[in-house]
């Protein structure tokens, strides 16, 4: 008998792509899934929605919570799940045909299967953004490299669309950090990785990813939200995550706190005072450990010190 999938969807005001969403877990060949349906405090008619599928069927349940945030959702969906596998899905998005069939038969003893991921607009078309794998197994500490070189691979900080062991999850008490709104899928994945140790990657793409103003990332382009910042915190915490893991990639990690900060720090409006200066203090952090690195040559420590300067 297949092993059961979990498959955590938090939901909040996607009324017009929820169903979308759901009827591509149900259209799933692989027959033992349930769905967690995580409400977030919808306003839309999102919640109903999430009620008539409860209702449908037995392997589909449903909990509403006040609007807390997705860290939150997902954790709920954790505590609630029962599979072997765990599966994130975000409520505007949708699956390919198969992708559960296909991504465990690729290795089913790899501790994390990774697929590949192709954007779409909010019509559903693809826009061509496509991050596409090679098929290969990694081991621990290349997949922690992978992470952060976007350089190899693209970027595999997302949450999705991942495969995870349950065992892993539950018996190291991983959640995900409810305070951090931003980066804290790379978080979640950087923590589970350090328990990991075969980690299958699949040259396929099976998860359609929407892109929308709405939505928590799309909002970003167009005003300065205070919870972004907490995209420094999450970097904080890999630091002390990556540290003792390999300190040629833990200095890696510090650059690219310090490139964000940075980022940040010259788009926090002048009027939030304390922000700026609390972000200042971050960019200082990373720029001494970075300068401190024996391995960075003069050139690049030059271009961060001047960076500082001119931001400055």
């Amino acid at each position: 008998m297949e092993d059961l999938i979990s498959i955590i969807i938090p939901v909040y005001n996607c009324k017009p792509y929820l169903k979308e969403c759901v009827d591509s877990v149900l259209n799933q060949s692989y027959g033992n899934i349930e769905i967690i349906l995580i409400n977030d405090g919808s306003t839309d008619g999102s919640e109903k929605i999430c009620e008539e599928y409860a209702n449908t069927k037995d392997t589909i349940h449903v909990y509403h919570q006040k609007n807390a945030g997705v860290s939150v959702a997902r954790n709920v969906g954790l505590d609630k799940a029962t599979g072997t596998y765990i599966f994130f899905l975000d409520a505007d998005d949708v699956l390919a045909d198969n992708i559960f069939e296909r991504m465990i038969n690729c290795n089913p003893n790899a501790d994390l299967i990774v697929g590949g991921i192709a954007e779409v607009n909010e019509m559903g078309q693809e826009n061509g953004n496509k991050v596409l794998l090679p098929q290969k197994v990694l081991g621990q500490k290349e997949m922690m490299e992978a992470l952060f070189y976007e350089e190899r691979y693209g970027y595999l900080g997302i949450i999705t669309p991942k495969i995870y062991k349950a065992n892993i999850i539950h018996n190291n008490k991983i959640r995900f950090d409810k305070r951090i709104r931003y980066n804290e899928d790379r978080l979640f994945i950087t923590e589970y990785v350090l328990h990991c140790n075969i980690i299958q990657f699949t040259d396929k793409y099976y998860y359609y990813y929407r892109q929308r103003k709405e939505s928590a990332l799309g909002q970003i382009k167009y005003s300065f939200n205070t919870a972004v910042l907490t995209e420094l915190d999450a970097f904080e915490r890999i630091k002390k995550l990556v540290n003792p893991f390999d300190k040629k990639l833990y200095y890696y990690v510090c650059r690219l706190a310090f490139e964000k900060a940075l980022y940040w720090y010259g788009k926090i409006p002048t009027e939030y005072e304390e922000l700026r200066s609390n972000t200042w203090c971050l960019v200082k952090k990373n720029s001494k450990i970075c300068l401190s690195n024996g391995e960075s040559d003069l050139i690049e420590k030059i271009k961060i010190v001047g960076h500082c300067i001119l931001r400055r």
